[in-house]
């Protein structure tokens, strides 16, 4: 599997929950992570990662930051 392309939804955290865009070998980057709260048009980060370990530690961080 070279060229992976998911949405990740995470589970509601306090008033907010977040839904990733993850795209595999985008644009140059090994993983290509693009952030959006919940019923928002407007990302809320974009990330260049560069192992799926780091998407993991990624999903992570915005869990906990809630």
């Amino acid at each position: 599997m070279d060229n992976l392309s998911m949405d990740i939804w995470l589970a509601p955290s306090g008033a907010s929950q977040y839904r990733l865009e993850v795209s595999q070998n985008y644009e140059g980057s090994p993983w290509y992570v693009v952030v959006y709260q919940v019923n928002d048009l407007e990302p809320t980060d974009i990330r260049r990662l560069k192992s799926w370990t780091q998407v993991l530690f990624l999903m992570e961080e915005i869990q906990k930051s809630e």
